[in-house]
């Protein structure tokens, strides 16, 4: 029994430990805002893929965000950036905006889309210390990729 008492002092202690060395916010959901997306106009050409995306972004937050960007990233396990919506001057507290762009991504990209990954969506703006970003949560409204349709 004491065996079994010291093995779990000493793992709590670890976790513990390692709690502490986490940088603050580390532990907090990064996922702050919220949001839907719908994908039209797409057009296949060889390895890459032209489409259109509209993206609503919802802040549940009781502060306002200045001068973002939403920036659109792979559906891979390192994601990288695939292309970003124009500056948003205002995004009203506790309010939603909504933006549309074209992009072009690769054809694995889109594959991947099809297949039933999602892109990744991260909110950029300015801050007290330089840009900052949140993860946004966001589901795709209608299952019509690859129709071209609204």
């Amino acid at each position: 029994m004491n065996i079994r008492i010291t093995h779990l002092t000493r793992g709590l202690c670890i976790a513990a430990l390692f709690c502490l060395t986490l940088p603050a916010g580390a532990v907090e959901d990064p996922r702050k805002f919220a949001g839907m997306f719908q994908i039209t106009d797409v057009i296949k050409s060889g390895s890459s893929v032209q489409l259109t995306m509209t993206f609503t972004l919802l802040n549940p937050t009781n502060r306002p965000v200045n001068d973002g960007v939403i920036m659109v990233l792979s559906a891979t396990p390192i994601p990288e950036t695939l292309g970003k919506f124009g500056v948003i001057e205002t995004l009203p507290r506790i309010g939603r905006i909504r933006v549309t762009e074209t992009f072009t991504i690769s054809a694995a990209e889109y594959a991947r889309w099809e297949q039933g990954s999602l892109p990744r969506f991260e909110l950029a703006a300015p801050g007290e210390k330089g840009t900052t970003t949140a993860g946004i949560q966001a589901r795709r409204i209608q299952n019509n990729i690859g129709t071209g349709g609204t």
